[in-house]
């Protein structure tokens, strides 16, 4: 997984390129919002990664090549919904 990458501090909005670009509509004005520090939310933009990357990554989890069979079982079990109170 070589276009997996961890921000160094320091350096949180810098991303490794290429990358998507992302907007966002604000007070009628369009912002780039493609390098956010988002480093306030703890586990938010601490990995950056490729889609060749993320798609390596679920198919072992889902083709059983990362956790032993009963903690991947319990992952992908049906569960009934919680009724509403």
């Amino acid at each position: 997984m070589s276009g997996t990458a961890r921000p160094r501090r320091g350096d949180r909005t810098q991303l490794p390129g290429p990358y998507a670009y992302a907007y966002y509509s604000y007070q009628g004005e369009t912002v780039d919002i493609s390098r956010q520090n988002l480093s306030l939310l703890v586990g938010v933009g601490d990995l950056i990664s490729t889609t060749q990357d993320l798609t390596t990554f679920f198919s072992a989890l889902n083709g059983g090549r990362l956790l032993p069979a009963a903690p991947s079982t319990s992952t992908t079990a049906a569960r009934p919904m919680a009724t509403a109170r």
